[in-house]
């Protein structure tokens, strides 16, 4: 089965869970099965190098592996394997950017749900559809995601019926 909405309620329900953990610098993460070895940029290692700590609240663990290359060996618990890499090069170009990590905290959350969540055309049961929609009915929000994205579209009747070739 397939939703056809962006899953931002998956988002909504990672967030309230990383807020926490991320206030109270309580890492959640998974060893890798294997290590990712993630080519930086030079303000990206910089970035790296000066917030090490920073990046273990999140979840990410690594080190040093060469002059330009760091060994990726743990990401944060709920993020897809696949998209640790993507996840941790966007967090480092941020702090890059010079911003504060502290004052970060609920940008970089909603950054890790975000490529944590099921994303759309992923292929989920029946079951974990619903649950999905369910989920998204008892957010605080539910009307967007933490980026201001729409999560519902209304829809007038006449263009459901095209949509669904109904008369």
């Amino acid at each position: 089965m397939r939703i056809a909405t962006w899953n931002v309620n998956s988002v909504k329900q990672r967030l309230p869970r990383l807020l926490p953990w991320l206030d109270e610098r309580r890492p959640a993460s998974q060893l890798l099965l294997i290590p990712h070895l993630i080519d930086l940029a030079p303000i990206q290692l910089t970035a790296y190098q000066q917030h090490d700590a920073w990046l273990r609240t999140l979840g990410f663990e690594a080190e040093p592996f060469g002059p330009h290359t760091i060994r990726l060996l743990a990401a944060p618990s709920d993020m897809p394997e696949a998209r640790a890499d993507r996840v941790l090069e966007l967090v480092l170009a941020d702090l890059a950017g010079e911003r504060m990590p502290d004052r970060r905290v609920r940008e970089t959350a909603a950054l890790i749900a975000c490529h944590s969540a099921v994303r759309f055309g992923d292929a989920l049961s029946p079951e974990a559809a619903r649950q999905l929609l369910s989920s998204l009915a008892l957010t605080a929000e539910p009307i967007s995601c933490p980026h201001g994205r729409p999560t519902t579209l209304i829809l007038p009747d006449d263009q459901l019926r095209r949509l669904f070739k109904r008369p």
